[in-house]
């Protein structure tokens, strides 16, 4: 298998985005189909996950890593702003844009944020991670919605560049992705 094979399956599972069956699928079927197999993947995997200490350090993780707290208030702060939050919203902008307008009832919410798991690969690399967002409805601008997930945000101290405008995506400069939301499962998957 290629080093960079080699390296793609780390970043994703670092993450915390992908189950076993996910990577599988990825990298068998989607990304390299015919090329490698799911031997190889899983044998990549066990290294992986050994190098990169899902299954230890976990211990030494603050109790709410910055990933927790970004879930939370993507989750649970935003939605009770009407403002829907979306976690992973596919690979890019463009992908988190479709999943605003085709798979929510976007009618019940003033605005949107979320973020990609390209930048979540950012983020992993120590490049800080971006917001995207914008307004729902005409009674709420999409600079207000901004701002209200710029105030959510340093709450939780998170250092943000933003200059206030539309045109402009929010920037944690800060954050350090600790994620387990789905290693639980690759780690599971080999006991």
């Amino acid at each position: 298998m290629k080093d960079e094979i080699k390296k793609e399956i780390t970043r994703s599972i670092q993450t915390g985005v992908y189950s076993m069956d996910n990577l599988l699928d990825l990298f068998c079927k989607d990304l390299y189909p015919g090329k490698i197999d799911a031997e190889e993947v899983k044998k990549q995997v066990i290294q992986s996950v050994e190098l990169i200490g899902v299954a230890m350090d976990e211990d030494d993780w603050p109790e709410e890593t910055d990933s927790d707290i970004l879930w939370d208030i993507l989750q649970i702060n935003l939605n009770q702003h009407k403002v829907l939050g979306l976690p992973n919203a596919g690979y890019t902008v463009s992908d988190g844009i479709t999943a605003v307008n085709e798979f929510f009832d976007v009618e019940s919410y003033n605005g949107y944020c979320f973020y990609t798991l390209q930048g979540i690969e950012g983020a992993i690399e120590g490049d800080g991670l971006h917001l995207y967002f914008g307004s729902l409805n005409e009674e709420v601008s999409a600079v207000e919605v901004g701002k209200l997930i710029a105030n959510e945000l340093r709450k939780e101290d998170f250092q943000i560049e933003w200059n206030e405008s539309i045109d402009k995506s929010i920037y944690i400069k800060n954050i350090e992705w600790l994620s387990t939301l789905d290693g639980t499962d690759l780690i599971q998957y080999f006991k």
